[in-house]
């Protein structure tokens, strides 16, 4: 029995004929000129060549939480109130003089009668107490502000954002294709 097997390499040829009795094999090797095959073709590498390029790195940052207190929040009102008039009682030491009238005064002696005008004491003079009314500060209408409570004060947690490392330029190798890979 006979195989044949033909393989193209490399421009060769290779015939394998071999019989298969018990006992010994043959093998013939023919070589053919490149007629009878394409050309062989080989792969040429890609060419590689390092720069040195500046590249800019970006900031890095870390969140935390701080703990933030909020103050209070108050808003302003203002009211119109009416005051009233603010006295204050003065006293003070009077001298009220003698107090005289003339009097018609009717004399009887005997049998006869006869008339007088007289001056009469009616009231010795004196001191007396007097009480008057000041206006220290007149009616008048007043505004009031005064701070009402909004929301209280509170602590609460609040993301903040920390550098770690500011942006900045850096130097880095990078390989670049010059020529790249083809089959020749």
């Amino acid at each position: 029995m006979k195989h044949s097997i033909t393989l193209g390499v490399c421009g060769f040829v290779f015939t394998l004929l071999a019989s298969l009795p018990a006992r010994a094999q043959t093998i013939v090797v023919e070589v053919k000129d490149d007629e009878c095959c394409p050309p062989a073709r080989r792969f040429i590498e890609p060419v590689y060549e390092e720069k040195r390029v500046q590249v800019w790195v970006d900031a890095v940052y870390r969140t935390t939480c701080a703990r933030v207190f909020t103050p209070p929040v108050y808003k302003t009102i203002y009211e119109r109130v009416w005051r009233p008039a603010v006295t204050k009682t003065v006293c003070e030491q009077v001298w009220i003089p003698d107090q005289w009238e003339s009097r018609t005064v009717v004399h009887r002696e005997g049998e006869t009668t006869y008339t007088t005008r007289e001056r009469v004491l009616v009231n010795p003079g004196h001191h007396e107490t007097r009480s008057t009314q000041v206006v220290v500060t007149p009616a008048h209408c007043e505004t009031i502000e005064r701070q009402e409570l909004v929301s209280a004060g509170s602590y609460r947690e609040e993301p903040r954002q920390e550098l770690v490392s500011p942006g900045h330029f850096e130097y880095r190798t990078e390989r670049v294709c010059v020529r790249s890979g083809h089959l020749e």
